[in-house]
């Protein structure tokens, strides 16, 4: 990780991580930036789904991006007349404290 005391840019290179998160069944996610750690204001993660895999009413107390990395996600956030599909390459975003949905 390299973070630029000139400009508020923090790089993360292919493998940096906080930590990985095993949900069983085959999905994983990757924590990539965390704003505790990293001092920056969105959490952002590798999320690598199977078919099966659902969270519901899921929030956190800052903003996330979220990049599909396998598989593909239907994602339904507070506010969104319809679900959203995202293939493996494609990401999504949600404020903090807004309730979304995802499934594989």
């Amino acid at each position: 990780m390299r973070k630029s005391k000139e400009a508020t840019m923090l790089v993360k290179q292919p493998g940096e991580k906080h930590f990985t998160r095993d949900f069983g069944g085959g999905s994983v996610s990757d924590r990539v930036m965390l704003p505790s750690s990293d001092g920056c204001r969105v959490k952002t993660t590798d999320f690598r789904p199977q078919a099966g895999f659902k969270v519901v009413d899921n929030r956190y107390d800052t903003d996330e991006t979220l990049f599909v990395v396998l598989g593909r996600v239907r994602v339904w956030c507070e506010g969104m007349p319809t679900a959203q599909e995202i293939a493996a390459g494609g990401s999504f975003y949600v404020p903090a404290n807004t309730p979304y949905t995802f499934e594989a």
